[in-house]
């Protein structure tokens, strides 16, 4: 039986406290292999043995987590681990990891990895003045590929350094991503002309993806139901080949009910493809012959080419003197997210029709114009006159 250092406690089996060193050992048995540590304190000898064991457990040694650095955890997690990784998010990763990671950590064994490292990473972004999103996404990144470490056991949970850094702050102010139905509709009448008009009205009036819109075959559109089916997603390589995988997510694969504007859209989409696809039917063939959304030669739409028509239309618009905010392609589901609820619309439908996963990410799409907010608030106003109006009746 062994006392703790005030001689009155009784310690576990396991513990033992050596007044002269003033120091406890904790000590197992645990496969063959007797295994003990010492601490200042009981709880900081019983954390080393259960390190020590967990790692046992997981088949490492010293040797090989010092072996590891955080460049080859990633070749490791995009191509061994998980090879059902989508080619996008692979893309996305290898992004991040050159940008915001290689520089600062790549090198870094796990062994060596502290705190201290990841807030460099985190100063580096702040000092570059980062958008929010960047941020949650190299975060995002880095608490994936960290867990995963742990999981293969080549780091243990103790000694993994994410947890221990605070998400940086300080961040630049959010940008406006939404705008107002008066807005919605200025955008529409410039972009009349457009190769994409039709598109852009679509994504208005739905909330999609653009990926999810320019994989839109023809007979995903049930005319008698009035509904659109979202099943696909258009991405292209590095090496700009074109090709359809699943949407985002699961709640990606659904089915939207087509309001007027939007069916009006995809009616006159058809009718421009005909002029389009019709004199070169024979030169189209294959898995994009039924695109409903396609360029002047019958091909599937880069998203590069969207973007510059967008800012093309942008730009007219101020230089004939009105006021529009900046506009990009995935601001048009903030403005359908936004103008959609501004009108009364349940947010479970809003977050049904956009396709996201929980209806906390569609409120993070969310912008209620001040004009809403106004007219809101005055409802609150209304409703304590009307009260005070039934206590004085009653009175």
């Amino acid at each position: 039986m062994a006392f703790d250092k005030d001689g009155k406690t009784v310690l576990p089996a396991n513990i033992y406290y050596d007044r002269k060193k003033e120091i406890y050992y904790a000590d197992k048995v645990y496969k063959g292999e007797r295994i003990y540590f010492a601490g200042k304190t009981k709880a900081e000898a019983e954390k080393r043995l259960r390190k020590r064991l967990y790692e046992i457990d997981m088949h490492i040694s010293p040797q090989k987590k010092s072996n590891v650095t955080v460049e080859e955890l990633f070749e490791l997690y995009v191509g061994e681990y998980h090879p059902e990784l989508k080619p996008t998010t692979v893309q996305q990763y290898r992004f991040l990891y050159d940008y915001y990671l290689k520089d600062f950590i790549g090198k870094v064994k796990l062994k060596n990895l502290l705190p201290y490292h990841i807030q460099k990473v985190y100063n580096h972004l702040v000092e570059k003045k980062m958008k929010q999103g960047t941020v949650n996404n190299v975060r995002k990144m880095l608490r994936t590929l960290l867990n995963e470490a742990v999981r293969r056991g080549m780091l243990s949970a103790d000694d993994n350094p994410y947890p221990k850094v605070k998400a940086p702050s300080n961040l630049p102010v959010k940008q406006q991503r939404s705008f107002t139905e008066e807005q919605r509709d200025q955008f529409l009448q410039y972009a009349g002309k457009s190769l994409y008009a039709n598109l852009y009205k679509l994504l208005l009036y739905t909330g999609m993806r653009v990926g999810e819109a320019l994989a839109l075959m023809i007979c995903d559109v049930d005319w008698d139901n009035h509904v659109l089916h979202v099943t696909k997603n258009l991405q292209k390589t590095t090496q700009g080949v074109f090709y359809i995988e699943t949407p985002k997510t699961r709640e990606s694969i659904r089915d939207i009910y087509l309001v007027p504007e939007a069916e009006g859209a995809i009616k006159s989409q058809l009718e421009l493809r005909k002029i389009i696809v019709e004199p070169i039917q024979e030169d189209i063939k294959g898995e994009f012959e039924n695109l409903l959304f396609v360029n002047t030669k019958g091909k599937p739409v880069n998203v590069g080419s969207v973007r510059q028509s967008i800012n093309r239309i942008v730009e007219k618009i101020r230089a004939d003197g009105n006021n529009c905010p900046d506009i990009w392609i995935h601001a048009m589901r903030h403005g359908y997210v936004s103008i959609a609820v501004a009108r009364g619309v349940p947010l479970e439908v809003v977050q049904a029709n956009v396709g996201h996963t929980s209806i906390e990410t569609t409120m993070r799409y969310l912008e209620l114009q001040p004009d809403y907010i106004r007219k809101q608030s005055m409802k609150i106003s209304d409703l304590y006159q009307s009260k005070e109006a039934g206590d004085k009746s009653m009175q």
